[in-house]
Parts: C-alpha cells; structure tokens; sequence
C-alpha cells in the first residue's frame, strides 16, 4: 500500500545528553589523535615543546653591542669546553711557567712536546720542549713517545689562540699509548709563551735544557 504524501511522520525521540557528550568526546579525540599522527610525520610540523609565544632574545641593540657580539662564545669557554668533550686538561700561562721550572729540575718528570712544524721549531721554541710536528709525526714520534713513557706530566703546546694542533697531538699521544691524566694543554701556546717574555730557545731538537734559553 502506497503511503499518503500528506500524512506527517512523528518526529524521533530526543537523544539523551550524554550520549550526545560521549559521540562528541569520541569524535574529538579521534580528530586530535589524528592531528598529532600528521604533524609527526610532516616536515613543517609544529614542535609541541616550543614556546611560540615567548619574547625575542634582547639583540645587540639593547646591550649596546653588535648583535654577532652579543651572541658569540668567548673563546676561552669555547676551548675549555672543546677539552672537556675531549678528555684533556687545560693549562694556563701561570701553571705552564711552573711547570717549566719544575722541568728544569726534574727533565725526566716533566716534559714539554712542541707540535709545531719543524721550521717554527727552530725559530723559537719553549727551552727544553720536544719536537713533534703534528702533520709528520713520524720524524720524532718514537722519541716523544720514550720520553712520555717515564714522564709524569706532559704539557703539549702549539701556536696558540686558534690552533687546535695541540689537542689532536696530545689525542695522538693518548692513542699510542700515553695516559690521558698526564696530557696537559697550553692553550696560550708559544704565542702567549713569548709574548710574557719567558725564556725561549732557537736551535735544533732537545737543546732548550742545555742552552736555557736566549730570554
């Protein structure tokens, strides 16, 4: 039987307001869980840890400084921190002078280990100090090494400032055979040696004790 156009339906019962809360709740966490699978997965997505709401870092115009000054390292902190990761000990130009002295008394305890080229070597060196051109170590390697191997303290040094020779050197070092806690590096290197006009030698190999140096 065909129904009549004009018979009206009964309108469906009202749904009861917490079923309608829960089908809402449902259909809002799965629109999150969602949300959060896309944007671990896109390139540009949002980092859910980071504050996007903070205020700039104040720039080098507030400190009345350059902004590249405001936000570069020192170089001190970033060599003791280039160290540290590491594993070696600094040394400041006040220690280095001590232990100088003490190399003096003692040469067999206390050595010191130049890695620079052998023409700055000859030029001016720390008196005393052993040459071991880092980038040809094999002029003078094995004789680094039988000192290292009865000393107690090994200061290694280069130029100085920049350089990070002396570092690779005493890592050298410590992979031959030369415990780590007696590898100590002068960061202020030759530079900052003769610049506080402490005594420095010319010359060739293992002549710095004997001459005790032209300053």
């Amino acid at each position: 039987m065909k129904a009549d156009p004009h018979t009206t339906l009964a309108p469906s019962p009202p749904r009861a307001p917490r079923a309608v809360l829960v089908e809402a709740a449902a259909v809002l966490t799965a629109g999150l869980l969602a949300a959060l699978l896309l944007n671990a997965v896109s390139p540009h997505g949002l980092q859910l840890g980071r504050d996007y709401f903070s205020k700039p870092p104040v720039t080098g115009a507030a400190t009345n400084q350059p902004a590249s000054a405001a936000s570069a390292p020192v170089p001190a902190n970033a060599a003791l921190a280039r160290l540290r990761s590491r594993g070696l000990q600094p040394l400041e130009h006040r220690a280095a002078v001590v232990l100088f002295h003490e190399a003096q008394r003692r040469p067999e305890s206390v050595i010191f280990v130049d890695v620079r080229n052998d023409t700055l070597y000859e030029a001016g060196h720390i008196p005393g100090a052993h040459p071991l051109d880092y980038y040809r170590p094999e002029a003078h390697l094995l004789d680094v090494l039988g000192a290292c191997a009865a000393a107690r303290q090994i200061v290694v040094y280069c130029t100085g400032g920049d350089c990070e020779d002396s570092e690779l050197a005493a890592n050298l070092l410590s992979q031959a055979g030369v415990p780590r806690e007696r590898l100590f590096i002068y960061l202020g290197g030759f530079a900052e040696w003769s610049e506080n006009g402490s005594p420095v030698a010319a010359g060739g190999a293992r002549r710095g004790l004997q001459e005790g140096g032209n300053r």
